[in-house]
């Protein structure tokens, strides 16, 4: 009869090990991953604010809420009321028909109406954030800061960890205080506090951030 022989510790040792820098692999791998649709969100980010500027110098108007923009942009644009805000449905779903007939965006979006409070923005109508929702610009103070302005809604379907790091790398990574914060729109982000619920760890994520 054959002995049947088994594993050494040294081989048993040896296994541990590759499994071990394969695991740490994976861990980094998913890391890096992470931290690039950080850095892509908080690029959207800035460009979208740098094109909301680019566009108030080059018109003296706030996209969306332009009330000559058919006359001296695309006459298949939809004019705004002029009131020096974005505050309507209608005029949240222009600002990016506007910026993007400007030249300021990238891509061809269809005016349509868009709620104050919306995370669900078609990416037809809204530039997509990453993530398969549309960017929505409100005016508001859902940060309770004590100023309405225009704010920007992330749009929701941002999992809880790429919402947190972004605040951490832009602001003061609290969710309930700073420029940005978790947005009580999507309630499962963050917990009675206004904090980022970690526990829980939704994929399903939205937040304000004041950028005007």
């Amino acid at each position: 009869m054959q002995k049947q022989r088994g594993f050494t510790l040294v081989e048993l040792a040896i296994v541990l090990v590759i499994i071990g820098f394969l695991l740490g692999g994976v861990l980094k791998g998913r890391e890096l991953i992470d931290n690039a649709k950080t850095r892509s969100l908080s690029n959207n980010i800035d460009s979208i604010q740098a094109a909301w500027f680019a566009f108030q110098d080059r018109y003296n108007a706030i996209p969306g809420d332009m009330d000559s923009a058919s006359d001296k942009i695309d006459s298949t644009l939809s004019d705004g009321n002029g009131n020096g805000r974005a505050d309507t449905n209608g005029e949240r779903g222009d600002v990016w028909a506007h910026l993007a007939a400007a030249g300021v965006i990238s891509g061809d979006y269809s005016s349509a109406n868009v709620a104050a409070d919306e995370v669900g923005c078609e990416v037809s109508v809204c530039p997509n954030n990453g993530f398969g929702r549309g960017f929505v610009l409100t005016y508001s103070d859902n940060l309770n800061i004590g100023s309405t302005t225009h704010e920007l809604i992330l749009g929701g379907g941002v999992p809880l960890k790429i919402v947190q790091a972004l605040d951490s790398r832009k602001d003061d990574g609290n969710g309930a205080s700073g420029d940005i914060r978790g947005f009580d729109g999507l309630d499962t982000c963050i917990d009675g506090n206004g904090e980022y619920d970690i526990t829980n760890k939704p994929q399903d994520c939205s937040a304000i951030v004041r950028v005007f």
